[in-house]
């Protein structure tokens, strides 16, 4: 195909006695948007939509690691069958939604030049109980759709591939009388089989589905720190960790631990969004990803609100607020009070030259780490490992600012050294007995922070990296 196609071009074919069959691609092309993004954008309630795509998501990519499919392929298709067979009220209202879409969505020029004695066939990667509700609304009822389809029979064309479909859908066709129109290469193995085919740019590339929503910790995810992650491996495998591993265990810290870093996270995400948005412009050479410049602006209120929503949660899960209303408040009014100082540090920070953030950073790693000792209990080898951690991180830093080169060092290490360190002097000159009482906390500690080292040192998941160690042993046992 011609990228260099234009749209008269197109238009003009459509009309010509060369071709007996039109065959159109839909997103973008005769729907000047992406059916199936606006479709998932239109979920409601909206917060639980975004939650299960979050786990299909996961879910996808998780399979994926493990080899049974493609992201790329799998994504969209998994994300529409899980909202559909969970929240199947989604289709009916999704109608009026589609009404609604096509009066200024729908490519009206190309709609107008269709020849109406030609049979046409709308051939696309998105779903049948999205698209056809569209077509619909646009009059096109006539139209043959093959595309993917979910609930009745499960199909993806992105997995089949666009060829075989039109071969098993439309079999009688001469695709060489066929007239393609789409807007992107994606559709170059169609182009090959029809007589002609046209790619134009019909119109920008389309917003994803929530864009704009706000939600905590999205900010870090997909903004800060898109494409890292960071969810699965930062704030839970470390942060996450990190705490239960420290401070007193029970089912209830565990809640309480959870609810409270959210809540501490909600705030901190704000003094991210101002480095990446206000503070990155006094740097000479900024590190913020593009998904972070493009990332829509961070509301004022919500995270407090959100904060104090989670931060209630926490507490009460810590200390039975239902006894002690008035002493459960008290605590409430501390964690927030504390969340102001997290949310001044950071404005501090954001706000000196670059050099001279190496001195506010441990203070926001230590409140991010100690301010739960208020609510659950601290261990004392707990403690060594939260200044392990604040030591490591802060040195890891201060290399950062002064130049080094950060794939030299390995925090990881350097925590569990630290940690060692720290241990052995307190083993040997002041609490033995704090190991013989509770010998299970040192010896998960020692066994994450080694999973943690290697997995920095190798930059991989450490079951691949044990994966892939099984399978070298393998290969080598083979017999030549």
């Amino acid at each position: 195909m011609n990228a260099t196609d234009t749209t008269e071009q197109a238009l003009a074919d459509l009309s010509s006695d060369q071709y007996d069959h039109i065959l159109l691609d839909f997103d973008q092309t005769l729907f000047l948007d992406n059916s199936t993004e606006r479709f998932l954008d239109a979920l409601r309630p909206r917060l639980l939509a975004f939650l299960l795509i979050a786990v299909s998501d996961w879910l996808v990519r998780a399979l994926a690691w493990v080899g049974l499919c493609s992201y790329n392929h799998q994504r969209d298709f998994m994300r529409v069958l899980i909202c559909t067979v969970l929240m199947p009220w989604n289709l009916l209202r999704w109608h009026a939604v589609a009404a609604r879409l096509v009066r200024d969505r729908m490519n009206q020029p190309l709609i107008d030049a269709l020849p109406r004695e030609k049979p046409l066939v709308i051939l696309s990667f998105g779903f049948y109980p999205v698209i056809r509700p569209l077509l619909q609304a646009a009059g096109l009822s006539r139209a043959t759709l093959i595309c993917s389809r979910t609930l009745t029979r499960l199909e993806n064309l992105r997995v089949t591939g666009k060829p075989a479909a039109l071969q098993k859908y439309v079999p009688g066709w001469d695709l060489q009388r066929t007239l393609f129109i789409t807007d992107s290469t994606d559709d170059d193995a169609v182009a090959e089989i029809v007589g002609k085919a046209h790619i134009v740019p019909w119109c920008p590339v389309a917003d994803p589905a929530f864009k704009g929503y706000y939600l905590p910790l999205r900010y870090t995810v997909e903004g800060k720190y898109a494409d890292r992650r960071y969810f699965t491996y930062q704030i839970l495998q470390e942060d996450f960790a990190l705490l239960l591993l420290a401070y007193s265990f029970s089912a209830y810290y565990v809640l309480s631990l959870g609810f409270l870093l959210l809540s501490l996270y909600t705030i901190y995400e704000i003094g991210y969004y101002k480095n990446d948005h206000e503070a990155a412009a006094k740097e000479t050479n900024p590190v913020v990803s593009d998904a972070a410049r493009n990332f829509p602006a961070h509301p004022r209120f919500k995270p407090w609100l959100g904060a104090l929503i989670f931060g209630g949660i926490g507490i009460s899960f810590a200390t039975p607020l239902y006894a002690q209303p008035l002493y459960g408040s008290v605590l409430l009014a501390g964690w927030m009070l504390l969340l102001v100082g997290v949310y001044s540090l950071f404005w501090v920070f954001n706000h000196l030259a670059p050099i001279n953030r190496i001195f506010i950073f441990p203070l926001l790693h230590t409140l991010k780490t100690f301010s739960f000792l208020f609510f659950v209990p601290l261990t004392l080898i707990g403690a060594l490992l939260l200044a392990a951690q604040v030591l490591s991180i802060s040195a890891n830093y201060l290399l950062y600012r002064w130049g080094g080169n950060l794939q030299c060092f390995n925090r990881q290490a350097a925590r569990l050294f630290l940690f060692g360190v720290f241990a052995m002097v307190l083993y040997a000159n002041i609490f033995p007995v704090a190991f013989s009482a509770d010998p299970i906390r040192p010896t998960l500690i020692l066994v994450w922070g080694m999973i943690r080292t290697i997995e920095n040192a190798y930059h991989k998941n450490i079951l691949r990296i044990i994966a892939e160690f099984v399978k070298r042993s393998l290969c080598h046992l083979k017999p030549s």
